[in-house]
């Protein structure tokens, strides 16, 4: 079993607490929580999806010589 999951709030605008973390919004763009029983019941009462993270992106600067 998954330890964490990725989720963001189920509908654009909707701002989704994280009693878990002293209340503080969940990120509209998602963010990575424990896989617990009031994470799994958010999911279950369409609270929030589990979506994919967005690929991080990293440039890569090369050396001027």
């Amino acid at each position: 079993m998954k330890t964490r999951i990725f989720v963001k709030p189920a509908f654009d605008g909707a701002v989704v607490y994280q009693p878990d973390r002293d209340m503080r919004p969940l990120d509209p763009d998602g963010e990575w929580v424990a896989n617990s029983l009031l994470w799994q019941r958010m999911l279950i009462n369409g609270d929030v999806v589990e979506t994919t993270p967005p690929k991080t992106a990293t440039k890569v600067i090369a050396d001027k010589e």
